[in-house]
């Protein structure tokens, strides 16, 4: 199998060259909050920077490529989120937040994979940039840094539509296909703009404009890191738990079917959608059962008990992670449903990860048949 590596290297140091300018960014953020992570994260660009140049001058600057096969957008995807991590790591490590590299590769993998799992013990000791970064990690992985090079990179030619096809999931069956560049630019758009209204609305209650500002990227992204060690719990506010749930379910939401419901109207599709309704159909079940548990055997009232299981329901399915309690001393049969939705998932063609919900359904409707 022959595999076109200069197309291969040319795709990793574009994606690197765009991280750096990600990565002064959180530069310019840690900078305005006089923190000392400012030197680490700028140092850190200069070096993504220096490599992505490196491999754009090796494979040819002005260089096109317009016949490429899957194999290559097969290659260029795995390569390009595994070096995105590394060089994701490096403020972490550089900064000395946490100075075993393995552990900032583990971070920042974390991050741009939204997974959210940490390895970072007091979230709020750290500075303001670093907790930038963290978040700018996840918002960049929710969509997709390979969709979001498609966007900007013309440059890539017919090898667009082969790394779209490796990057994603659940949405080449849409009418959008022909036109990969221009969807990609769409969905980045609807991205942006569901971010923004969420920054607003997390504003208007008891946030302060950073915490807003991370926390909307981690939630749209469905990645879950917070800004406060105890996650959305530290505010305590039914407005914010609210808004942050009802954006978590719409990052699980396929985006095609978000971006027709938006811009085309397409209201009766969206409501027609049947991996959409098999999916608020299991959180609606899945919270009722929960809260019936919890209003037995906990001793709370029933807008306690519904409160704290649609949440936690919401978050683990939508594969968040964010929380309001922890449902780990809730005793096992919480933990069997938690673990289900988990596997479960969001829909396909979200921010989410997981098995997603069609897959799901078809399984279940083969093994009936």
């Amino acid at each position: 199998m022959i595999i076109n590596w200069r197309f291969v290297l040319k795709v990793v140091g574009f994606i690197i060259i765009l991280e750096s300018l990600f990565l002064f960014s959180a530069a310019v953020i840690a900078y305005h909050y006089g923190g000392d992570d400012t030197l680490p994260i700028f140092l850190s660009g200069i070096i993504a920077l220096s490599a992505g140049l490196l491999l754009e001058y090796i494979c040819g600057f002005r260089k096109k490529f317009t016949v490429i096969g899957r194999k290559e957008g097969y290659v260029s995807v795995t390569l390009s989120w595994l070096v995105f991590a590394l060089f994701g790591a490096l403020p972490f490590f550089i900064g000395g937040y946490l100075p075993d590299f393995t552990d900032a590769w583990f971070e920042s993998t974390a991050g741009i994979t939204t997974t959210g799992a940490s390895v970072l013990t007091d979230i709020d000791a750290l500075p303001k940039g670093i907790l930038f970064w963290r978040s700018l990690l996840q918002w960049l992985g929710g969509m997709g840094i390979i969709v979001f090079s498609i966007a900007l990179l013309p440059l890539l030619g017919n090898g667009a539509v082969q790394l779209f096809d490796a990057e994603s999931s659940g949405l080449t069956h849409d009418k959008f296909r022909p036109r990969v560049t221009q969807m990609a630019k769409r969905l980045w758009l609807l991205y942006v703009i569901l971010t923004f209204c969420l920054i607003g609305l997390l504003y208007l209650g008891p946030m302060n404009f950073f915490d807003a500002v991370c926390n909307s990227m981690t939630t749209i992204s469905t990645g879950g890191f917070s800004t406060r060690q105890a996650s959305v719990a530290h505010w305590d506010s039914i407005y914010i738990e609210s808004v942050i749930l009802v954006f978590m379910i719409i990052g699980a939401i396929n985006f095609p079917l978000l971006y027709l419901l938006f811009t085309k109207g397409a209201v009766k599709r969206f409501i027609k959608d049947e991996e959409l309704r098999w999916f608020l159909g299991i959180i609606l079940v899945a919270t009722l059962l929960i809260a019936v548990g919890l209003f037995l055997e906990q001793d709370l009232s029933w807008f306690t008990a519904i409160r704290q299981s649609l949440f936690q329901v919401v978050s683990v399915i939508t594969t968040t992670g964010f929380s309001t309690a922890d449902f780990s001393f809730w005793g096992s049969f919480y933990m069997l449903i938690f673990v289900f939705l988990m596997i479960v998932s969001g829909c396909a063609g979200s921010t989410s990860g997981g098995l997603k919900v069609v897959r799901a359904t078809v399984l279940v409707k083969n093994t009936i048949h």
